[in-house]
Order: structure tokens, then sequence, then C-alpha cells
């Protein structure tokens, strides 16, 4: 049975890849009865250097569509390590395409079209917990790199969790 929220993550301990089972409807009426299908991995993100004694390190992908041409999509995902942790960002076939400098970066996410300096950006940010701020990074279409842009303080001694949004007007 799939959680409240639709999900449900299965795994056999590492044996075999996990699946993940999503649950959804579309449209503005509820079908009679809802979408439920499987999810199988096709490819693998190229494995982490990491040397946190905790094992994986890889965490909270965000994915960023090409909209020009989906098939240079990118997975951006984080590296927890607290020594030599960073953004990395992965084809679509796994291959590590750009990293960033090094932060302890836990949570990421992005945004299509911030304004930024009058300027329209595809921003990714990423909480740094070795600096307990929100670091952002503006990410070129054409190169797929994350280039740095700003780092904002928190104010917080353990940042963690982390999402952008926007309103409707625009407002992020």
């Amino acid at each position: 049975p799939l959680g409240e929220n639709g999900w449900d993550f299965r795994s056999s301990e590492g044996q075999a890849p996990p699946t993940l089972n999503v649950e959804y409807t579309l449209g503005a009426h509820e079908p009679n009865e809802p979408f439920s299908g499987v999810v199988s991995p096709t490819v693998e993100t190229a494995a982490l250097p990491g040397t946190f004694d905790a094992g994986d390190v890889a965490d909270d992908p965000a994915i960023w569509i090409d909209k020009n041409d989906p098939t240079r999509s990118l997975i951006i995902g984080t590296d927890k390590d607290p020594k030599q942790g960073r953004l990395y960002a992965f084809d679509l076939q796994g291959k590590v395409i750009n990293t960033t400098s090094f932060g302890e970066f836990n949570n990421v996410d992005l945004r299509y079209g911030f304004n930024l300096g009058g300027q329209l950006v595809d921003l990714v940010g990423a909480t740094n917990r070795g600096t307990n701020s929100i670091d952002f990074f503006a990410l070129d279409p054409v190169t797929r790199e994350l280039n740095p842009v700003g780092s904002v303080p928190t104010g917080l001694s353990n940042i963690y969790g982390f999402t952008m949004g926007h309103t409707a007007d625009g407002k992020y």
C-alpha cells in the first residue's frame, strides 16, 4: 500500500535497486480510480568520492529540465561529506558533468527564470551546514555549469531542510 502522501519507497536492503511507486491523479476532477505505476531505475549516478564515516553521502536531488533539449537535463545532488562535500550535476546517464566548490551541502532546490540583477537565470540553492548559510548558483543552460552567485547567512546553528518557491504574482 502507498503511504499517506501517495509515495512508497521499497528496497531489498541493497540486494536490488529500490523501486519507487507513485500514485497520482491528473486533471481537475478525480477519476474513478487513481493511476498507480512503478518507476524502476535504468541508470545510476556515479559513486561519490566521499570520506563520510556514515557511508553514502549522496542525497537530495533536484532535477533541472532543459526546455530546449530535454536529453541535456541534469540531476543536481548534494554530497553531504563534511570534509569534501559539494554539489554535483549529473547528466541523464549518471555521468558527473559539473561540481561546485567545497561546502557541506545538505538540501538543494532550483527555480527557473529567477531575476538576478536584471538577468533571468535558472537558480540553484543549497543549504550549507558548514557555514549555516544558503548558497546560490546560476545554472548556465549552454555549458550546464553551476556558477556561484551568492550566499545568505541564516543565523541558524544547524541549518536543515530547504525548498524554494514563488507566489502566483512571481515573487520568490
